[in-house]
C-alpha cells in the first residue's frame, strides 16, 4: 500500500514530514474500533504533530522483501522517519543473520534521509527483537515498544494491534519523541459491544489452537 497525504508531484523529493515503510504493523490496516478509526500508529503521530506523512507499508513483507521493494522510495529528507520489520521473517523461515543485514541495511538509509529514525519493536520474538534494538542503537534510533494486550488492544491473532492498540502505540511514540499525544485529539473510545467480545474470545481460542498445533511434533 503507498499513499501520499500530500499534492506533490509523484516522484518529486520531499523536505520535512514523515515518511513509513514496512509490513501490515505499519499499514495499519484494521477496523474501526469503540469510535477510533483504524490506521496505522505512524500516521496517528504525524496527524497529531501536524506533519506532512508519506507511507510505504504491505502486509506479509519480510525484512528482504521490506528492503528490496519498499526501501528505494526513501527519496528526499525528512524530519522523521518509521521503520519496522521482523514479525513475517519470524513466522516463515527464519534467518537471524539475514534480518540483521536486512535491517541494519534499512536502518542505515532511514537515518541518511532522516533526522529521526523511530524503528518498531518485534514482540513475537525476542532474538528479532534483540536485533532490532541493537541495529537501532548503531544508528541513533528510537524503538518503540509495539506490544498490546487484551481484546481492546490486540487483535485475536495476538500480532495485530486494534484500531486502540495503534493509539496506544502512537501515545508511546509521542512520549518517546516529545510530539503531542494523539489520543488527545482522537475521539473519546466507546464501550465495546457483547458481540465483539464474544466474536473476539472464539477467534483467540482458534488462533491460540493453531499456534499449538504448529509446535506439536510432526
Amino acid at each position: 500500500m503507498a499513499f501520499q497525504s500530500d499534492s506533490r508531484p509523484p516522484g518529486s523529493r520531499m523536505m520535512g514530514g514523515m515518511i513509513a515503510i514496512g509490513d501490515s504493523l505499519i499499514n495499519g490496516l484494521t477496523p474501526d474500533l469503540a469510535g477510533v478509526k483504524g490506521q496505522s500508529w505512524a500516521r496517528w503521530l504525524a496527524d497529531a504533530a501536524g506533519i506532512s506523512y508519506e507511507q510505504y507499508a504491505k502486509g506479509g513483507l519480510t525484512s528482504y522483501q521490506i528492503v528490496e521493494r519498499l526501501l528505494p522510495k526513501v527519496v528526499g529528507n525528512y524530519d522523521y522517519g518509521v521503520f519496522n520489520m521482523g514479525t513475517n521473517d519470524v513466522l516463515t523461515s527464519w534467518d537471524p543473520i539475514a534480518f540483521r543485514d536486512n535491517a541494519a541495511t534499512a536502518a542505515t538509509r532511514m537515518a541518511e534521509a532522516c533526522e529521526r529514525v523511530i524503528v518498531l519493536s518485534v514482540p513475537i520474538s525476542s532474538e528479532a527483537d534483540s536485533i532490532v534494538r541493537k541495529v537501532a542503537i548503531g544508528v541513533g534510533a528510537t524503538v518503540i515498544d509495539g506490544r498490546v494486550q487484551g481484546r481492546r488492544f490486540s487483535r485475536p491473532d495476538g500480532i495485530h494491534p486494534t484500531a486502540l492498540g495503534y493509539l496506544q502505540i502512537a501515545d508511546r511514540a509521542a512520549v518517546e519523541l516529545g510530539l503531542p499525544k494523539p489520543s488527545l485529539s482522537a475521539p473519546e473510545p466507546t464501550q465495546l459491544g457483547l458481540g465483539y467480545v464474544v466474536k473476539h474470545f472464539g477467534l483467540s481460542c482458534y488462533f491460540q489452537a493453531k499456534t499449538m498445533a504448529r509446535r506439536l511434533p510432526r
